[in-house]
């Protein structure tokens, strides 16, 4: 009886292990949520540039074929031709040049996890626990039949029937 007690109390212990392991682990359920996130902020990353980049392909055609799209280009910075006369008009807003935004960088977060040996300990502390408790009640348990069998042998003595009286 006591081997499958202690089996018993092994079984809950690295059970506590391997669920600490699974959920808080190194390679647990907790870290796959922290590299999805950082998964999903660099797919949308990669999004905003390859959007970017076809902007920019787009008008790098433009302007390497389409002589109007380049003069306008010219008239956004400020230039003119030779033949032509440049207005500024003050307080007015000039025509607002495109900026082409490269992006953010993004760092991988360091992930947080539960280490191995924090798991272990937890695992064998719930062990010990088990066990000290159950080897408390198994000591209190053994008192008490010791007291009901000592009463009973004394009430055996003291009534004068000595055949009877067997020790176990």
């Amino acid at each position: 009886m006591n081997y499958i007690k202690l089996m018993n109390t092994i079984f809950v212990g690295v059970l506590v292990y391997v669920l600490l392991s699974v959920c808080f682990g190194k390679q647990g359920i907790w870290a796959y949520h922290q590299l999805q996130e950082y998964k999903i902020a660099v797919t949308e990353n990669v999004s905003n540039l390859q959007e970017l980049n076809e902007s920019i392909r787009i008008d790098k055609k433009s302007l390497e074929s389409d002589k109007d799209i380049i003069i306008a280009f010219a008239h956004s910075m400020g230039f003119v031709s030779d033949n032509e006369n440049l207005v500024k008009i003050t307080g007015i807003t000039p025509y607002s040049k495109k900026v082409y935004d490269a992006g953010n960088r993004i760092q991988k977060p360091k992930i947080v996890y539960m280490p191995d040996w924090m798991a272990k300990f937890a695992g064998f502390f719930v062990f010990l626990i088990i066990n000290l408790i159950s080897s408390l009640f198994m000591l209190l348990h053994i008192s008490t039949n010791s007291s009901k069998n000592m009463v009973l042998n004394t009430a055996v003595i003291t009534s004068g029937d000595f055949n009877d009286f067997k020790q176990k």
